[in-house]
């Protein structure tokens, strides 16, 4: 360890003098720390890149697979009328369902009556199996609706304050639903005798079926009568054209961020002036000032760079060339997908995706199976085959493909891990591996220079320390 000294003899300020000639000494220092330090943000650049491909990838993923379009949702022509929903294991089918009749309640409503409590009587009230008796005396309207209420009977009744009238409605629904009254219910305003509800009547394909509720299940469509309908109300399954729709255009948006990201790194600005700072920099910087330093000192790493070059070339390469098919379409562009042109946003537009929704939905509409065949289609050609082989791929195919090689050769440059400092044999493990190494050969030369420095000032004090010694012992001698 290297012991620092302030001069005695001399009266010099050795520590400054040897940290003043150590600046020089220590500039291949610090010129291989700062290549290290870009060599690191460059690495943590390229996982960026390779993040924002690998989302991309992961979004053709899902177009590649038809399974993945296979979403079904039930469908009613006129759902105020008839309200279909989709049950588990539901298939793709299409019924007509023509609503003649609703299932009602039975349901009596009375007269008007005097608001005021009953002087006597009784009535009996029944849903058909079990009837219950009920006295009037000194009992309001209300006051018997709510005894009615209190019975549990499955019969609600109420009291319309505003017209006097009582009315009552069972809880079931359909034919089999009943009210009876018996005994003095002319001072209720009602009458005696069974009130029954209705079924309902349905036309399903054509053919009558009756129903005591208002609901129907047909082959995993759960359906929900509410209306009569004046003709038939087409129902059914279907495959989900929105979903369709939905996840193309969420490539598309995908696509074209991609694009822009991928531009904006190769085109920035490199500001060669502005190197990562050392240590004994920061210390005199606000936290502001090293991040405002540092977001020019990152910039322009990656410009011009090979690899985002070649990426979006081959994106727009593989989603320009037709697909060899014998289905309905063999381009994006006849489903309404096209590149963008110079007209629709100068050059910064150039390359990214624009979509004609009109189209786009007219061909799902007709053909969802065709739209789906476009992105998925299986080649035929075996590898030994590629130009073939990538003809009869589907787009997302090879959208897939190109990605997956493009991340590929980000790997081989970055390599897998995580870490910034990781090393390993990839581009950039080499690279810091060597920075390393010569960042510990600089260090140890600077250890050896500054003893020497040492070395030399201390030998210099001794020698003044040793001819101011000889001049005093002479001053003695002379008297």
């Amino acid at each position: 360890m290297t012991i620092k000294i302030s001069g005695m003899a001399s009266g010099m300020d050795i520590d400054k003098i040897v940290t003043d000639l150590m600046k020089a000494e220590k500039l291949p220092s610090t010129k291989l720390h700062q290549q290290k330090q870009t060599a690191i943000w460059a690495r943590d650049q390229y996982r960026e890149l390779n993040t924002m491909l690998s989302k991309l990838m992961n979004t053709a993923d899902k177009l590649r697979f038809a399974t993945n379009y296979s979403k079904l949702s039930a469908t009613s022509s006129n759902s105020s009328v008839v309200e279909a929903t989709m049950k588990t294991g539901a298939k793709e089918a299409s019924y007509s369902i023509q609503v003649n009749r609703l299932a009602t309640s039975a349901t009596m409503i009375g007269s008007e009556i005097s608001s005021s409590a009953f002087s006597s009587g009784t009535i009996t009230i029944s849903d058909g199996t079990n009837p219950k008796t009920i006295t009037l005396d000194s009992k309001t309207p209300q006051n018997v609706v709510d005894e009615i209420n209190k019975l549990g009977m499955g019969i609600r009744a109420s009291f319309d304050s505003v017209n006097n009238r009582i009315s009552l409605v069972s809880t079931a629904i359909g034919k089999n639903s009943k009210i009876e009254l018996g005994g003095d219910v002319d001072l209720l305003g009602l009458t005696t005798g069974p009130v029954n509800g209705d079924d309902a009547e349905v036309l399903v394909n054509g053919k009558v079926v009756n129903l005591s509720n208002n609901s129907l299940e047909l082959d995993g469509i759960s359906l929900k009568l509410k209306g009569i309908s004046s003709g038939p109300i087409l129902v059914g399954v279907s495959k989900d054209t929105s979903s369709i729709k939905n996840q193309i255009m969420d490539f598309v948006n995908l696509y074209n961020s991609t694009i822009d990201s991928l531009r904006a790194k190769s085109s920035e600005s490199v500001y060669r002036d502005f190197k990562p700072l050392t240590d004994e920099e920061k210390e005199s910087m606000t936290d502001k000032q090293i991040e405002l330093w540092e977001s020019k000192a990152k910039s322009g790493l990656l410009r011009n760079d090979s690899i985002i070059e070649e990426t979006i070339n081959s994106l727009r390469s593989n989603l320009s060339k037709q697909l060899e098919t014998t289905g309905s379409f063999n381009s994006l562009s006849d489903i309404g997908i096209s590149f963008k042109s110079f007209m629709d946003g100068g050059v910064s537009e150039l390359g990214k995706l624009k979509v004609d929704e009109a189209k786009l939905e007219q061909a799902i509409n007709d053909n969802p199976d065709e739209v789906i065949n476009l992105f998925t289609q299986a080649p035929t050609a075996d590898k030994s085959q590629p130009n073939e082989r990538q003809a009869q791929m589907g787009f997302a195919d090879r959208i897939y493909e190109s990605l997956k090689n493009q991340s590929g050769k980000i790997i081989k440059k970055i390599g897998n891990g995580t870490n910034s400092e990781l090393i390993d044999n990839s581009y950039y493990g080499n690279l810091l591996r060597d920075l390393n190494s010569k960042i510990r050969s600089t260090e140890d030369r600077l250890l050896k220079v500054e003893d020497r420095y040492y070395k030399q000032f201390i030998a210099m004090e001794q020698a003044i320390q040793r001819l101011n010694n000889q001049g005093s012992w002479l001053s003695q001698q002379l008297g």
